[in-house]
C-alpha cells in the first residue's frame, strides 16, 4: 500500500463516521439547502449560469449511507425541464439512464443502492452535459476522494477532455478540506458546492 492510499483510506474512515452521525433531518436540511446554493450561484457566476441553461441532461444519484442527498435539486432540474440521469453498475462500469420519476423508476439493487430499473433505455455518456459528483471528500480546487471503487474515475476517464461532461462535486463542509490525496489518475470537479 502506497502513503497515498494509505492516506485515502485515513480520511475515508473518518469521513465515514462523520456521516453515519448525522440524522435522517440533518441530511433532509442539507439536501434543501443544496438546491438553495445551486440556484444562488445561477444568479452569481455567469459562466455556471450559461453550463447550465446551455444542458439538457444532468447526471444524478440517489444517496445511500450519509452521503449528501440531491434529490431537491434534481427535483429542481426537472422543473426546468431537464432530464435528470442515475447511474447503475454495470460489472465494474457506470452506465446512466434516464428517469423521470425516481419514486417508481428505481430500484434497490443487490448492494443496496438505488438504481433505474432494467426496463429503461440507457442514455449515451456523450450526451450528458453535467454530473452532479458524489464524494467523500473534495478540496476548493475540485479534487476528490471517492468511496474507492473507482467507478466515476474510470467512467470519467473514457471521455476525451474536450467532451467530458461539467463536473460538479457536492459535499457538506465537513467534507470540504484544503488537502486531499490524490492519484494522477484521479480527475478533478469543476466546482465545488458545500453546505
Amino acid at each position: 500500500m502506497t502513503a497515498i492510499d494509505s492516506s485515502k483510506d485515513s480520511l475515508r474512515r473518518y469521513i465515514r463516521d462523520k456521516r453515519a452521525s448525522i440524522p435522517a433531518t440533518g441530511l433532509e436540511a442539507a439536501d434543501k439547502a443544496l438546491e438553495r446554493l445551486f440556484k444562488a450561484r445561477l444568479e452569481s457566476d455567469e459562466e455556471f449560469n450559461r453550463i447550465y441553461y446551455g444542458a439538457e441532461n444532468i447526471a444524478v444519484y440517489k444517496a445511500v449511507r450519509g452521503e449528501l442527498p440531491c434529490d431537491s435539486l434534481a427535483g429542481f432540474f426537472r422543473s426546468q425541464r431537464r432530464k435528470t440521469l442515475y447511474p447503475r453498475m454495470a460489472g465494474a462500469d457506470l452506465e446512466f439512464f434516464a428517469v423521470d420519476d425516481p419514486e417508481r423508476e428505481l430500484e434497490t439493487s443487490r448492494f443496496g443502492l438505488l438504481e433505474p430499473l432494467s426496463s429503461i433505455c440507457k442514455e449515451d455518456p456523450l450526451n450528458i452535459d453535467i454530473v452532479i459528483l458524489p464524494g467523500l471528500a473534495f478540496s476548493p480546487d475540485g479534487r476528490r476522494l471517492g468511496q474507492g471503487g473507482g467507478f466515476y474515475d474510470r467512467w470519467l476517464s473514457s471521455f476525451p477532455d474536450t467532451e467530458r461532461p461539467y463536473l460538479i462535486g457536492i459535499c457538506m463542509k465537513f467534507q470540504l478540506f484544503e488537502d486531499i490525496p490524490v492519484a494522477p489518475f484521479d480527475i478533478r470537479a469543476d466546482v465545488v458546492l458545500c453546505v
